[in-house]
């Protein structure tokens, strides 16, 4: 491994650049609360210098000088022989502790929008927050329930306005929405893929969905039983042999929110039934650092997905002594198609956590946040 492709990636700590690491993994992703990254170094005895780094150290990641992670260092694993010693270093961006740490009171807000709502909540942590799409009307109230952590509420809160929250890289958390950005170029067999995986399942689709909900009775409807039981049947031709599922309504509805809900289980589920990861060389292509939450065009005719734009999820950066490897997983947009929750789904969601808190206070005990004032 020559020198240059040991100074392109860099951790630093209290002002000091640490280089040199002989094998690395940066892990970048939609799916998770926080980036995370993989440091290793082997040196000889001779010459070498014992790096100061200690767990909890604030720390940042940067790839030939461009920032794609700052939190904390969880793990340092130093080793040794006779002839050599190791140093294995791990963490996350600072939204780490968002995924980790409960969120104390106040347990409930009112009036407020999903970005206010995220700042509250993150502000204790001093992470940042910022939108860079719209977050809708504010909630009429958002309960948060005791011991949740504040990267499920926040989440939970973004699931209701259809929005996702995602680590940007520089200690902050993101409210953005699939797709917003464009790779920095089309993954094509025979050109700059080096390998290709996939995985494509017909396990989680169904040829019919079956939406079946209630609505009260109104001078809507013709008759009673008009009313009481409304439903909506979506096909999906995709799937030829009978493959049928039922979605209960969550809340009340009339044929039409029952359709829109089926259309869009039947999306969501042929979007996740596709998916494939392609290595490149290299972490950059143009110029620019693969990075997910971006459109990519994806030209792979072996993998059935030949001139197909698809999106990136998950981008991991490696380095070893085979060279310098990028893994770009790719999906349908559809699978990151998030239908926003309506009151009547969250006070019933709501409701229910809050019967099982209340059983499980009876046979073990008080709500130990039951003096704590939510408002």
């Amino acid at each position: 491994m020559d020198d240059l492709t040991l100074t392109r990636v860099a951790l630093s700590i209290d002002g000091m650049d640490w280089y040199g690491w002989k094998e690395a993994q940066i892990t970048l992703s939609m799916e998770q609360g926080a980036g995370t990254f993989q440091l290793t170094l082997t040196e000889q005895w001779a010459g070498s210098v014992r790096r100061p780094i200690g767990p909890g150290a604030a720390c940042s990641v940067s790839i030939d000088g461009e920032l794609v992670i700052k939190g904390w260092v969880d793990d340092v694993e130093p080793a040794y022989d006779a002839e050599s010693h190791d140093l294995t270093v791990r963490g996350r961006d600072a939204t780490g502790d968002l995924v980790d740490c409960a969120v104390l009171p106040p347990f409930e807000y009112r009036g407020l929008t999903l970005t206010e709502i995220a700042t509250r909540i993150a502000a204790p942590f001093s992470i940042p927050v910022r939108a860079e799409v719209d977050v809708g009307k504010p909630f009429e109230r958002f309960a948060v329930q005791p011991g949740e952590t504040a990267w499920e509420a926040i989440e939970r809160a973004a699931r209701m306005r259809a929005v996702l929250a995602m680590a940007d890289g520089r200690g902050g958390l993101l409210l953005t929405r699939a797709g917003t950005g464009q790779a920095p170029a089309p993954l094509v067999l025979g050109g700059n893929v080096l390998a290709a995986r996939g995985q494509f399942t017909f396990k989680d689709r169904f040829s019919e969905y079956h939406a079946l909900g209630q609505q009260e009775g109104s001078d809507a409807f013709g008759d009673a039983a008009e009313a009481s039981a409304p439903n909506a049947r979506v096909t999906d031709t995709a799937v030829r042999r009978y493959r049928p599922t039922i979605l209960l309504g969550e809340a009340q509805g009339d044929d039409g929110g029952l359709k829109q809900r089926a259309e869009w289980q039947k999306a969501v589920n042929a979007g996740r039934s596709k998916r494939a990861t392609y290595t490149v060389q290299d972490w950059r292509a143009a110029g620019a650092l693969w990075r997910p939450n971006a459109r990519v065009s994806v030209v792979d005719a072996y993998m059935n997905l030949d001139g197909e734009e698809l999106f990136i999820p998950r981008v991991t950066m490696a380095l070893s002594e085979a060279g310098t490897f990028a893994g770009i997983e790719v999906a349908p947009l559809d699978a990151y198609k998030l239908e926003p929750e309506s009151k009547a789904q969250a006070d019933k969601r709501e409701a229910g956590k809050a019967a099982r808190s209340a059983e499980k206070g009876k046979s073990g005990g008080g709500d130990p946040f039951s003096l704590w004032d939510a408002n």
